[in-house]
């Protein structure tokens, strides 16, 4: 494995450990995921908060950090040790980690401990506590439902919430339930369903997206590819779209937004 320094298109500089796809990109790009990048930055304002589920090795988490301010801040949870300590070296040499408050633990749908299997070194980012998916055991965590592991006031302040967790996205956001009435009337919650992981073969992405359907949010869906040649123009963002596809249907893998706007389209700033 080699690591070499990449520089983002926002002006952080991280460790990428070659040849994790997510470290690739960055190194070669300086941009991981344009739409959502887009919609990241230009959704946070100074005293927000942004929560990172699955920060990885912090890409996100610095780039929200960039936007918050001294008065707002980024809580950046990822349950694997080997990629939260990616995530540590980076806040730690950043101008603006020290807006990051780091939790290294799983978010669950309930208290206990669960297993982290690491992910491959071609795409380290699929560490994952599902044992179903054939990776090597890497460590166990404590396992903390997001509304015992944030605190009142980061709830509170949230503007965005982030969920990347490889299939464990339906435990994380039933975790997330108690929280719904104390978020503030804009929050947002971006989540990656990957139902075809799911243990559960039963379980629909509306079973898992129930709870905030029935609070008043409506899903959008976010334009998300991972071609490289997607990545030469970075500044070329889609809209994202209010979903009119059947959530009933187990599909690969379905990048949403959860916002209580109610539109067509949810307006992205471009430039």
């Amino acid at each position: 494995m080699t690591r070499l320094f990449g520089i983002t298109n926002f002006g952080a500089t991280l460790t990428c450990r070659l040849p994790d796809l997510i470290a690739t990109y960055i190194w070669v790009f300086g941009v991981w995921e344009p739409d959502l990048t887009r919609f990241i930055a230009t959704r946070l304002d100074e005293g927000d908060v942004f929560v990172d589920v699955g920060a990885n090795i912090g890409y996100y988490s610095l780039l929200a950090a960039r936007s918050v301010g001294p008065c707002g801040g980024v809580v950046a949870v990822e349950a694997s040790p080997t990629m939260f300590n990616e995530l540590d070296r980076n806040a730690r040499a950043d101008a603006f980690g020290d807006r990051i408050r780091q939790v290294n633990a799983a978010a669950a749908a309930k208290t206990g401990t669960l297993t982290i299997f690491a992910g491959p070194a071609h795409n380290e980012g699929m560490s994952t506590t599902l044992p179903t998916r054939g990776l090597r055991v890497e460590s166990t965590v404590d396992a903390i439902p997001l509304d015992q592991l944030l605190t009142f006031d980061e709830v509170t302040a949230a503007r965005i919430i982030k969920v990347d967790v490889e299939g464990a996205e339906p435990d994380v956001l039933a975790g997330m339930v108690n929280l719904i009435g104390s978020l503030r009337s804009d929050a947002e919650i971006v989540v990656e369903l990957s139902p075809d992981w799911w243990p559960d073969r039963q379980l629909r992405p509306i079973d898992v997206l129930r709870p905030f359907v029935d609070a008043g949010f409506h899903v959008y869906t976010l334009p998300n590819s991972y071609a490289a040649w997607r990545y030469l123009w970075p500044n070329v963002v889609g809209d994202v779209r209010r979903f009119r596809g059947d959530l009933t249907q187990r599909v690969s893998r379905l990048d949403l937004v959860l916002s209580r706007y109610d539109g067509d389209v949810l307006p992205v700033v471009r430039g």
